[in-house]
């Protein structure tokens, strides 16, 4: 999904749970794992095997001189990353 297609509506939401509803359908039982949250009062999910790993938000450093997409930099196990704030 492109993140231009954000927020879904009310109609398009129910046509993708059924969706994923009738693609994880096995022996006629259901199996599904989400992760929901929300954010700035909008509640998400996504399926859990869409997910590498979730983790705690760490601080994030404000970098000089960058485009307003662009948060700052993160610590994750040594390694930095990059973090953006889609507006």
């Amino acid at each position: 999904m492109n993140i231009n297609q954000l927020p879904l509506s009310e109609e398009e939401l129910q046509q993708r749970a059924l969706e994923y509803r009738d693609a994880l359908v096995s022996d006629g039982t259901i199996h599904l794992q989400l992760l929901i949250f929300s954010l700035e009062g909008q509640l998400f999910a996504c399926s859990v095997e869409d997910l590498q790993e979730t983790l705690p938000l760490q601080e994030i450093v404000q970098l000089p001189e960058m485009h307003p997409a662009v948060s700052g930099l993160t610590n994750m196990r040594g390694s930095l990353l990059l973090t953006f704030d889609y507006e």
